[in-house]
């Protein structure tokens, strides 16, 4: 089935409840209290971003340990929309249909074609130059990941590891000196706002920070990011990891113990998931708009982005090869199911069995 049906939804929503209490004791204190309630004013909505003007009408809390604070967020029709626009795998995910590459309306430039070759770290990258007015260009990288076994659900979860876990971050991005999720958001009010059949399970959502190292040898000064983020499985038939940084009425989110470094945004990102037709490995679709901020120009930095996901798609063919770390997650998949039953048919205490 493409789709969970309401009881599965139903438990697996339940079963996020109590894995919030596991990320209200992992996630990063702040050090002090964001003074404002975080609802955009009309005046602070003129400088947001595209995503971010189109607000859902209740703010989601973070977790109790991070101080249930109320964090505006879009309207998920807003954020699935966009992602539909431009990742025609991301599309089959959620319908179910069959992947076409051309799904979208958009007119894309061939950069890399490596199909044809045998050894590659990608098949495709493309681009779409001024996408929604910004002059960064939009880029989507094209993998087939190729795997000793089916896909299982965790490949997803540990996809994401690679973007939002600093340890494993650092083995494919150099530049990267810390990225953390500050503020986890509620899972079950967030699965009250994705709640189309067409959003899968929600199965993370929170606001992260990440600052890089100087880089070009002092050249290009550290930069930070503060952007939110989530995360909708699909169960077997994969999933999406998408982000949108956040507009400048959320700055008081900004860790304050840090100092402020020049802004980088992410204007679009997203990474679909989907099990293979081919092989017994899955098929990604990596796409990101990203500014680096400050007086570099978006052409010089281009180049430095693809570079920089090659080197994520390297890390990603040895991770999920038979020797990979990706076999770890084995043992949590079947938790997971073991969960799932208890809520299904013995309805006992999820906090005893984790």
């Amino acid at each position: 089935m493409i789709h969970a049906n309401k009881n599965i939804r139903q438990a697996l929503i339940l079963i996020l409840t109590y894995l919030n209490v596991y990320h209200a004791f992992t996630a990063v204190t702040p050090t002090s209290t964001p003074s404002t309630i975080l609802q955009a004013s009309a005046e602070a909505m003129s400088s947001a971003s595209k995503m971010f003007q189109n607000l859902s009408p209740n703010p989601i809390r973070s977790t109790p340990h991070t101080g249930s604070i109320p964090i505006s967020v879009p309207k998920s029709s807003s954020i699935m929309n966009e992602i539909k626009s431009v990742s025609p795998l991301a599309t089959a995910v959620m319908t179910g249909r069959k992947v076409e590459r051309d799904m979208d309306d958009l007119k894309w430039t061939m950069i890399e074609d490596n199909r044809s070759r045998k050894r590659r770290l990608v098949d495709t990258i493309e681009k779409i130059d001024n996408f929604n007015g910004i002059s960064t260009p939009l880029i989507r990288f094209r993998k087939t990941i190729e795997s000793s076994a089916p896909y299982k659900p965790h490949f997803l979860t540990h996809f994401a590891s690679f973007l939002m876990d600093l340890e494993q971050r650092s083995k494919w991005d150099d530049t990267v000196k810390n990225v953390e999720e500050i503020y986890p958001l509620d899972l079950v009010s967030g699965n009250a706002l994705f709640s189309s059949p067409e959003h899968g399970i929600l199965t993370r959502l929170g606001i992260g920070h990440c600052t890089t190292k100087p880089a070009a040898g002092g050249l290009v000064s550290p930069r930070e990011q503060l952007t939110l983020c989530g995360m909708n499985s699909y169960d077997e038939n994969g999933g999406i990891i998408w982000g949108f940084e956040c507009p400048d009425f959320m700055d008081d989110l900004l860790p304050p113990d840090l100092k402020r470094n020049t802004r980088a945004r992410s204007h679009y990102f997203s990474t679909a998931v989907r099990p293979s037709s081919s092989c017994t490995g899955f098929d990604v679709e990596y796409i990101i708009q990203l500014e680096i901020g400050g007086r570099i120009p978006a052409w010089s930095t281009t180049p430095v982005v693809i570079q920089t996901i090659k080197q994520l798609f390297k890390h990603a063919a040895v991770y999920y090869g038979p020797d990979g770390g990706v076999w770890e997650g084995n043992g949590v998949e079947e938790r997971m199911e073991e969960l799932r039953v208890k809520v299904l048919e013995d309805k006992e205490d999820l906090l005893v069995t984790m």
